[in-house]
């Protein structure tokens, strides 16, 4: 079984910005090359810039909550994209690219250490990518958040056949759609657009 970190790709910039934002997915996939060090942050930091879909995706999530016009597609700035994110997941041992078993038992399981990554970072925003995600935040993280003033909101995985990357000529201003716990979070398909959590 092998398990990941997950500290923030720029913790200089991340650590010393007065908005941090976090990206909360299900478990990291083993299926794909990654780096000796198995640390998003550390993957995030040295990944082929224009070579992976996943890497590319975050980076388009990110520029709609700045309003920043990037091309995810050619090169960017990671760190003047990225440099306000952390990039967790929710079950931190490595798994396959499709989420099998009793997911929100192993969630269960790594609620403490998720908890406190979210509550030493205290994040403005999350933004939860994938139904495995956003329906197991919801029913074991989101209960333990409900003081914080922490923010949620709910896209599409990166991996996503559906769709593509995002805009804000696709979902608009983001910032607009973020929800306290106590609020039914919003949740974003390519097909169909914003609509709230049931």
């Amino acid at each position: 079984m092998t398990i990941w970190t997950f500290e923030p790709p720029f913790p200089g910039k991340y650590f010393s910005s007065g908005s941090k934002k976090m990206f909360i997915a299900a478990e990291p996939n083993g299926d794909n090359l990654r780096p000796g060090k198995r640390d998003m942050g550390e993957w995030l930091r040295n990944v082929p810039k224009t070579g992976t879909k996943f890497y590319r995706y975050l980076a388009s999530v990110a520029a709609t909550f700045t309003g920043a016009d990037i091309d995810p597609r050619n090169e960017f700035d990671g760190e003047e994209v990225l440099g306000e994110w952390r990039f967790i997941d929710l079950v931190k041992e490595e798994a396959g690219s499709v989420v099998i078993g009793d997911f929100k038992k192993r969630v269960q399981n790594n609620a403490t250490d998720t908890l406190q990554i979210i509550l030493k970072d205290k994040p403005d925003v999350i933004v939860l990518l994938g139904g495995h995600a956003q329906t197991s935040f919801e029913d074991v993280i989101a209960p333990h958040l409900m003081n914080t003033g922490i923010k949620r909101l709910g896209l599409p995985h990166p991996s996503s056949r559906v769709g593509g990357y995002i805009s804000r000529s696709l979902i608009g201003d983001p910032n607009l759609m973020l929800k306290c716990m106590s609020e039914r979070m919003m949740l974003y398909a390519y097909r169909g657009g914003w609509r709230s959590n049931k």
